[in-house]
């Protein structure tokens, strides 16, 4: 890693914005490869991907390959950062509001939050798994609330004449 960043510092010369399809990708080092079609189909060397938080919060974000990307490279593709994905005709974005932050994987599970309303939906196309181990506390001040399951387990005592939820 302290390599890379060394790596980075070196004068690379003029670099240039380009635009591509993802033909490899390593997690282990988060970087992909990428095939320039305005360059003959030049294959670039592994470069970075950019990425939200890598140090004390971390999120990784992976590119798989087909993925149409922008970067910023050195003309050689020997040098550079992989920026982002681009939509397209082919794949164009599958919400067209602002309000919304949305997930989709290729599994059709989803994520969504609209920030007009409040809010969150999940869809999961297997289980929910959720670990606190200092408890989990849920508040509702609706007048309704609901679980629809074929089987529902509670495991440990249940009050239900508990007014407070601490």
């Amino acid at each position: 890693m302290e390599n890379r960043a060394k790596q980075g510092n070196q004068d690379q010369g003029q670099c240039n914005l380009y635009f591509g399809y993802v033909t490899a990708v390593d997690e282990a080092m988060g970087r992909a490869r990428v095939r320039v079609d305005d360059l003959d189909g030049v294959e670039s060397y592994w470069l970075n991907i950019l990425q939200g938080r890598v140090a004390q919060d971390q999120e990784a974000y992976w590119l798989d390959p087909g993925d149409f990307v922008a970067l910023l490279s050195d003309e050689k593709l020997e040098a550079g950062v992989i920026l982002g994905c681009l939509y397209s005709e082919k794949n164009p974005p599958p919400i067209t509001t602002r309000d919304k932050y949305y997930r989709r994987f290729s599994d059709g599970s989803f994520v969504e939050f609209d920030r007009s309303t409040g809010v969150l939906s999940m869809e999961v196309t297997d289980r929910i798994n959720i670990t606190a181990p200092n408890g989990l506390h849920i508040t509702n001040d609706s007048t309704e609330s609901s679980i629809n399951g074929k089987a529902i387990a509670v495991l440990g005592a249940m009050d239900n004449d508990r007014e407070s939820g601490v």
